[in-house]
């Protein structure tokens, strides 16, 4: 089993020398086992995380979002992996009485604020659990 972690900080990123050792993402943490990819969290790490799924030719992973700040969902417009019709999401995270993580993240990827609709990603297999 490997441990990364792309993000660390909580409420929003920084960037500055101080913060190079830890780095300055907010969180999102890669677990990989035998079995397959998790990430847990989609703050703005879940960008870098992307990026190093494409070199390894990762076409599935689950994202288990633990809460629905913002700090654990800023990222994941921003993830390019979500983009591409050949790679496979699978989303957990809690259920909520009053709103489904569904409407949470449809309601991020609206606008005014981001210019592609949640329904128009290239990721069509992506499934919310």
């Amino acid at each position: 089993m490997k441990i990364r972690f792309w993000g660390v900080r909580g409420s929003f990123p920084v960037s500055s020398p101080n913060v190079n050792r830890y780095g300055g993402n907010t969180p999102c943490v890669e677990v990989e086992t035998g079995e397959g990819v998790i990430v847990i969290d989609a703050g703005t790490g879940i960008r870098g995380f992307g990026k190093s799924l494409l070199e390894r030719s990762v076409k599935h992973f689950d994202l288990l979002l633990s809460h629905a700040h913002w700090d654990h969902i800023q990222g994941f417009p921003h993830c390019e992996l979500l983009y591409r019709d050949d790679v496979t999401v699978t989303v957990h995270g809690l259920r909520r009485p009053r709103c489904t993580l569904a409407s949470i993240l449809e309601g991020q990827q609206q606008e005014p604020f981001h210019p592609v609709p949640l329904h128009n990603w290239g990721c069509h297999r992506f499934r919310r659990a």
